[in-house]
């Protein structure tokens, strides 16, 4: 069984995502599906990882991991609410009805296992971050670029094209959903 379901959104541009944001609702969706799937299994974590800032005062600052400020019991107040708001975005209707129709039990184990990670690295930035990290620089003589390649490994290649917007043969979304 999965210890961890990862939900990753990757936007090009700065912004803020909010409560209502069809990011989060087709996260909660694909975690029912997997729910669905997992039947009596043990929950595992749910971890949406975000390149945009979680909106200061949105219920998804309480779903961070900090202990300091995650309260999921109000997190899953404020999302059954959401939920229940018929004059919500009608992009995300299906997926709050979906949220609605889980048992209150569900709802609060679902909730209770949702960590939220904003202001991931976008893939333009990740060699950048990579370098920091590890102490790698780009002016580096040798082998600095082998090393960041070993790294990330053969994948980031064909992921890094699938996401570029400025490459014709990438994905068209917006952001790209890993389950």
């Amino acid at each position: 069984m999965p210890v961890e379901l990862v939900q990753s959104k990757h936007h090009g541009g700065q912004g803020e995502i909010g409560s209502t944001s069809a990011d989060l609702w087709r996260s909660v969706n694909s975690w029912c599906d997997a729910l669905e799937i997992l039947g009596d299994s043990p929950l595992p974590l749910l971890r949406l990882v975000i390149t945009q800032r979680v909106a200061a005062g949105s219920l998804l600052e309480k779903l961070r991991a900090d202990p300091q400020t995650r309260d999921a019991a109000a997190a899953l107040t404020a999302l059954e609410e959401l939920a229940g708001d018929t004059e919500g975005p009608k992009t995300t209707r299906p997926w709050r009805e979906r949220f609605l129709r889980c048992t209150p039990v569900v709802r609060e184990a679902l909730v209770g296992q949702i960590i939220v990670n904003d202001l991931a690295p976008r893939v333009s930035e990740v060699d950048s971050k990579l370098r920091e990290v590890i102490g790698v620089w780009k002016t580096d003589q040798g082998q600095s670029q082998e090393i960041l390649e070993e790294l990330k490994g053969w994948w980031w290649g064909v992921s890094n094209e699938m996401l570029d917007r400025s490459n014709p043969r990438s994905c068209p979304a917006d952001h790209v959903t890993v389950a």
